[in-house]
């Protein structure tokens, strides 16, 4: 919620409850993103160094931050499907010298990440992580594929994909008026000449 009984925004509550701490203080926004543009965590992040975790390919040694890719990219995740349409196999694919890197070799990446902040000069640390980290055991990159495909067609599950999977904002769709139109033709209003 916005407001919390009258008292303002509960994010900023909670902050000024640990000025009692004074330097001492560490706070810890943790949550999973939202819609795009009212997301909570993602503004905090935005206003962060937006730290991302690099990961070297085990064949060129690049290091990558490890994403979708989505239908087209020349690198990401990838993957196969039966006649049937089952997934059979999922890889990732290298952005820079466009190997298969399969699953096994994510625990010795994991092991030799590390976080690159996109903005370095902001004091705010910020961290995003996906599933594709998720290490061998929990999360697959063949089940991530096979939640994909069962959510896409549906608008709440796709957005719950996004959303869990691959830890970003889920951005609406659809015929949005932009705004600096909308707002050249906002009139100015005398007091007295609004309608009651």
């Amino acid at each position: 919620e916005a407001d919390i009984g009258g008292e303002g925004d509960p994010a900023e509550l909670a902050k000024r409850r640990t000025d009692t701490y004074g330097k001492r203080k560490k706070i810890l926004e943790v949550s999973t993103p939202t819609i795009k543009g009212i997301s909570r965590i993602e503004r905090s992040f935005l206003e962060s160094d937006q730290r991302y975790f690099h990961v070297p390919c085990p064949f060129c040694g690049t290091y990558q931050r490890l994403e979708w890719g989505g239908e087209g990219a020349d690198f990401g995740l990838k993957f196969t499907r039966d006649p049937a349409g089952k997934v059979m196999e999922a890889w990732y694919e290298c952005a820079h010298c466009h190997r298969r890197i399969d699953e096994h070799h994510k625990t010795d990446m994991l092991e030799r990440g590390r976080w690159i902040p996109t903005n370095p000069e902001r004091l705010k640390r910020g961290y995003q992580l996906s599933s594709l980290y998720s290490p061998i055991g929990w999360v697959s990159w063949r089940q991530i594929v096979k939640e994909f495909l069962e959510a896409k067609a549906f608008k709440e599950r796709l957005k719950t994909w996004v959303n869990t999977r691959l830890g970003e904002t889920f951005e609406e769709v659809g015929d949005q008026p932009e705004w600096t139109i909308l707002k050249s033709r906002c009139e100015p209003y005398e007091p007295l000449t609004v309608p009651a």
